[in-house]
């Protein structure tokens, strides 16, 4: 796995200032940022992540909306709440793209992966 992880350049690790932001960020929502959105917490809503994945920020929900008919809702995670542009836990997402995943481990894109 090592020698995949160096043909391709691919990071291993986290720069050490970009792991203190990180921790530093504060995931407690607003009563204002919470009004500004569509609600979503009363509809049944489930991951479609496995029960060993790193984070669950895929999930999909379902709903009546009139007779025989249902509403179902795709729902991915949005960190741009969190992560401000021009930062550098932006860049570093931005330079990484997407995550590797490799027989042995995961390459994660996502700052979200640190905690």
């Amino acid at each position: 796995m090592h020698a995949i992880l160096a043909e391709f350049g691919l990071p291993t690790h986290y720069p050490e200032e970009l792991e203190k932001l990180a921790d530093e960020i504060d995931d407690r929502i607003s009563a204002d940022e919470i009004a500004r959105r569509e609600d979503f917490r009363d509809i049944t809503t489930f991951t479609i992540d496995p029960a060993d994945a790193k984070d669950f920020d895929d999930a999909l929900s379902i709903r009546p909306v009139g007779e025989n008919r249902w509403e179902v809702g795709v729902h991915i995670a949005d960190v741009t709440y969190y992560v401000q542009e021009e930062s550098i836990i932006e860049a570093e997402g931005r330079e990484r793209a997407t995550s590797v995943y490799l027989v042995d481990r995961t390459i994660p894109v996502s700052y979200t992966h640190l905690r």
